[in-house]
C-alpha cells in the first residue's frame, strides 16, 4: 500500500488562516471563466456547440456555487463527519500529496480507496495526525470531480428515457406535456451538474491546491493564495475570458502544450469498471493537478524576483506574517508595460491565463464526453437530445451534492489508529510560534516529505 520511501525531516510547512480560503481557487472571476470559457471550446456537435453557446453565463453562475453557497450551509445537530455535514466537502476542492507520503500529485493512486488506505496507514504508523480523517488529510478533488461528471451523464440519460416515452405511439397530449417538463427538470439538473463539476476542475488548476504548502506558509511566502488567484487575477482587463478563449486555441502556445499533453495522452492504467464506467477523467485530472502544482515555484520565484519588488528586497515572513515588499497587485497592474513592476505582472498574467484556459479545454472535452454519452442514447429513438431544453429557469442555487465516494473517512467508517502509535507533530518550518502552524488545520503537513530510496 505504502510506496518505498524514506523519510527526512520536514522543511517546510503549511497552514492558512482558516480551512475556506483554501476552498476559493481563482476566486469569483476565474472560476466563472472557466466554465465560460469551456462553453465555447466544445467540438461534440453543431447542436451542442449551439445549445452550450447560450448557456456560459449561467454555467459560469453555477461554478461558483461551491464556494458561494454551499460554505454557508450549516451542519444539521449531530451530523458532523456524516453525509448530511456539508463541511464533509470542504476538502474535495484540493490535493494534498505531502500529507500521505507522496511528494506530489503525480504520485497519488487513481482509485480513492486507496487514498484513505494510504492516509490510515500514515496514521498508523504515527506520521499523519490521527484526528484528521484520511478525507481530511489528503484531499479528494479528482474523484469529486468524476463523481459530478457521472451525476450529469445520469441525468441526461434519465431525460432521454422520458424523450423515448414521450415519442412512443399512444402517448397521449396530456402525458407528452408532463413528460416534457420531466425531461427539461432532468436536463436543467444536466447542466447543473456541468458546472459544479467545472468549479472542481478549475480548482485543480490553480497551482496551490495541490499542495499542503497552499498558502506559502512553509516557504515565507504567506498569503500567496489569495493574492494569486484573486487580486491579480481582478487587475487582469476586463477581456479576460478572450484572453483565456485564445490561449485555449493557440497552437504552440503554453496553454495548448498543457492541453495536448493531458488530452492527447492515453491512460492505459485507468480501467473501466462496473463502477466506475469513465475512468479517463480522475486520470486526466491527475495530470492536471500534476502540471499545475509544479507551477507553483515558479510563482514565488516570480514575486521574489527584482522586477516584482522594486521598492525593496523582499524579505521572506515568518509563519503566518506576509513576506515584506510584496508587490500591490494594482500597482504592478498600472505600471509602464517596460518597466519591471510591468513585466512581472505580464509574467503572472501569462501563467494565469495559461491555467484557467487548460482547465477550461479539460473542462469542454469534459462537457463533450457527456453530451456524446447522453446523445447516443437519444440517437436510438431518433432524437437530438438538446432540443428538448425549453426551459428558461436559470439555477439561482442548488442544493449541496455530498460527496458519494468515501469508504474510511466518515465518523461511522474511520478505523481505529493502533495503541502506542503516537503522532508527534513536525517542528516549526522557520522556529518560533510564528511559524504559523495550527493544531485544527486538516490541510498542513503532517510532518515529512519523502523521498524515493534509491536502489
Amino acid at each position: 500500500m505504502r510506496p518505498n520511501y524514506v523519510l527526512y525531516p520536514l522543511i517546510a510547512a503549511a497552514a492558512l488562516l482558516g480551512a475556506s480560503q483554501h476552498a476559493h481557487a481563482w476566486g469569483e472571476r476565474g472560476h466563472h471563466t472557466v466554465c465560460e470559457v469551456a462553453s465555447k471550446l466544445v467540438t461534440a456537435s453543431g447542436p451542442w456547440k449551439g445549445f452550450l453557446l447560450t448557456k456560459g453565463h449561467m454555467l459560469g453562475h453555477i461554478c461558483n456555487l461551491p464556494d458561494i453557497s454551499w460554505r454557508d450551509l450549516p451542519t444539521p445537530v449531530g451530523g458532523e463527519e456524516t453525509n448530511d455535514d456539508p463541511r464533509v466537502g470542504d476538502e474535495a476542492h484540493f490535493i494534498n500529496p505531502e500529507n500521505i507520503g507522496y511528494r506530489n500529485a503525480s504520485e497519488l493512486p487513481l482509485e480513492y480507496l486507496q487514498v484513505e488506505q494510504q492516509a490510515n496507514d500514515e496514521q498508523q504508523a504515527g506520521r499523519a495526525d490521527p484526528r484528521k480523517s484520511p478525507h481530511q488529510l489528503a484531499g479528494s478533488n479528482w474523484w469529486r470531480t468524476q463523481q459530478l461528471y457521472n451525476l450529469a451523464i445520469q441525468h441526461g440519460k434519465a431525460a432521454v428515457a422520458l424523450i423515448a416515452q414521450a415519442n412512443a405511439k399512444g402517448t397521449t397530449k396530456a402525458r407528452v406535456k408532463e413528460l416534457k417538463e420531466q425531461i427539461n427538470v432532468e436536463l436543467r439538473q444536466m447542466l447543473i451538474s456541468m458546472g459544479l463539476m467545472g468549479h472542481f476542475v478549475g480548482d485543480a488548476g490553480q497551482p496551490f491546491h495541490n499542495t499542503a504548502d497552499y498558502n506559502g506558509k512553509g516557504t515565507g511566502h504567506a498569503g500567496i493564495h489569495s493574492y494569486y488567484e484573486s487580486k491579480l487575477v481582478d487587475e487582469i482587463h476586463a477581456d479576460l475570458p478572450g484572453q483565456v478563449y485564445d490561449a485555449a486555441k493557440a497552437e504552440g502556445g503554453e496553454a495548448r502544450k498543457y492541453i495536448d499533453s493531458i488530452l492527447g495522452a492515453g491512460y492505459p492504467e485507468a480501467q473501466v469498471t462496473a463502477s466506475n464506467p469513465y475512468p479517463t477523467v480522475v486520470a486526466r485530472m491527475r495530470k492536471l493537478s500534476a502540471m499545475s502544482g509544479e507551477q507553483a515555484s515558479q510563482i514565488l520565484a516570480l514575486e521574489e524576483s527584482e522586477i516584482a519588488t522594486r521598492t525593496g528586497a523582499f524579505v521572506k515572513g515568518r509563519g503566518s506574517q506576509e513576506p515584506k515588499n510584496r508587490a500591490q497587485a494594482w500597482k504592478l497592474s498600472s505600471a509602464a508595460p517596460e518597466s519591471g513592476e510591468g513585466k512581472a505582472f505580464a509574467a503572472y498574467r501569462s501563467m494565469i491565463v495559461s491555467e484557467i484556459a487548460t482547465s477550461a479545454a479539460v473542462l469542454a472535452k469534459f462537457y463533450d464526453e457527456i453530451y456524446q454519452a447522453v446523445q447516443a442514447e437519444a440517437s436510438k429513438a431518433g432524437a437530438e437530445v438538446t432540443r428538448f431544453y425549453t426551459t428558461y429557469d436559470y439555477p439561482k442555487d442548488t442544493a449541496y451534492v455530498a460527496p458519494d465516494y468515501l469508504k474510511l473517512s466518515l465518523k461511522s467508517q474511520r478505523l481505529p489508529v493502533r495503541a502506542g502509535q503516537a503522532y508527534a507533530p513536525p517542528p516549526p518550518p522557520m522556529g518560533g510560534e510564528e511559524s504559523g502552524i495550527e493544531a485544527d488545520d486538516p490541510h498542513a503537513f503532517t510532518g515529512y516529505i519523502r523521498a524515493k530510496k534509491r536502489r
